[in-house]
């Protein structure tokens, strides 16, 4: 069961960035190799649309969240901000790979067309 980024550990939190940074690095380092800026262009175009489908799909009910009940009673602030803070935990994320990809897609296609 994953406890989300508020439950890891600051230690394991970290681990897990810098293994996706160094994923992500091998991937554009991997489609550099392969296709030259094209590759690195193509990537960026399929990290942005995955990160754009993610923010256009985060506001559908999955199945994470439709097992989760409606409030009985009222809420009072506090509830209401820490149901709208896990509801709104992935914005970060998604901003990020629509930034990385578009940068990549820019990058890649820009150096494919006019170098």
């Amino acid at each position: 069961m994953w406890l989300g980024p508020a439950m890891m550990s600051p230690d394991k939190q970290l681990r897990y960035e810098i293994a996706a940074a160094l994923a992500i690095a091998l991937l554009i380092y991997g489609a550099s190799r392969l296709a030259g800026s094209l590759g690195v262009g193509l990537l960026g175009l399929l990290i942005l649309f995955i990160a754009v489908q993610a923010d256009l799909d985060k506001s559908a009910t999955s199945d994470v969240w439709a097992m989760r009940a409606a409030p009985s009673h009222p809420m009072d602030r506090a509830e209401n901000a820490a149901r709208h803070a896990d509801s709104n935990s992935m914005n970060q994320p998604i901003l990020i790979g629509k930034w990385l990809g578009a940068g990549l897609a820019l990058i890649g296609l820009g150096l494919f067309f006019f170098a």
